[in-house]
């Protein structure tokens, strides 16, 4: 195996230097959208693995973490899983990272990039992996810049002749939607991290994923399913998020 070195993308990552650096990792990101799915064995982002990875949430993160019954959460996600697996499945299924970051991503000594930690790679939606890197859960860049980054990226695809759609709209909406999925599933993995494997510094990155979920919650507020659930979250989950110190604490310091 090449030697990667120990300089993260993260570490590298300024206003000078991100429109470079994401052009890299989104390259990178191209030539796995091409690979014949055919000739590679991996498992397959269907309808079981959606909710298997949803349930981490209300396990970890509401009833674990919030103390909130996470049961009672369950037919609320059943409500908003059937809009994820449509949209999962009505993309190009490609190889998928599924932890494409930029915590995961090498800075080479000759420039190049180099990708860490493929060993949970499935076959997926094509945007699994760009919104990950866009919407990164440790680093946040304004919408403007993700928009235009994502619509480079869908060009760069049509280009190299990956089958999706040449809609600007519909291939964000996609993307925003298997975001709001990840980032559910983030916040119980985060939870979980804390409680479980004595990682309690993952809840100061809790702020920034609840921000991407409640964001892609209102700006999809149109869509009955998702609308039903963006209620039920302010409703049920908010109050109890309101009180957690890692909530209080950044909302104080950013005054």
């Amino acid at each position: 195996m090449e030697d990667f070195g120990d300089v993260l993308l993260s570490a590298r990552l300024t206003p000078a230097t991100v429109d470079h650096l994401y052009a890299q990792a989104l390259g990178e990101l191209s030539r796995l959208a091409r690979l014949p799915c055919g000739d590679v064995d991996l498992p397959v982002f269907d309808a079981q693995r959606i909710a298997d990875e949803l349930s981490v949430f209300p396990e970890w993160f509401l009833q674990k973490h919030l103390g909130s019954p996470g049961r009672s959460a369950v037919s609320d996600l059943a409500g908003v899983a059937g809009p994820f697996v449509s949209v999962f499945r009505e993309q190009s299924q490609c190889v998928v990272h599924r932890d494409f970051h930029s915590r995961n991503i090498m800075c080479l000594a000759d420039g190049r990039l180099g990708i860490i930690d493929f060993q949970d790679a499935v076959l997926g939606p094509v945007t699994y992996d760009p919104v990950s890197l866009l919407k990164d859960c440790y680093v946040r860049w304004p919408r403007d810049d993700q928009l235009r980054w994502l619509d480079a990226y869908r060009e760069q695809l049509v280009t190299q002749g990956v089958d999706i759609s040449d809609d600007a709209q519909a291939f964000t909406r996609q993307c925003d939607l298997v975001g709001l999925q990840r980032h559910l599933r983030v916040m119980g993995v985060f939870a979980r991290l804390c409680l479980r494997d004595q990682k309690p510094d993952y809840l100061n990155d809790l702020p920034l994923v609840l921000d991407y979920v409640r964001e892609a919650l209102a700006r999809y507020d149109a869509e009955p399913a998702v609308c039903a659930f963006s209620d039920w979250f302010e409703r049920t989950v908010m109050p109890k998020v309101a009180i957690q110190h890692w909530y209080s604490d950044q909302r104080t310091d950013a005054r």
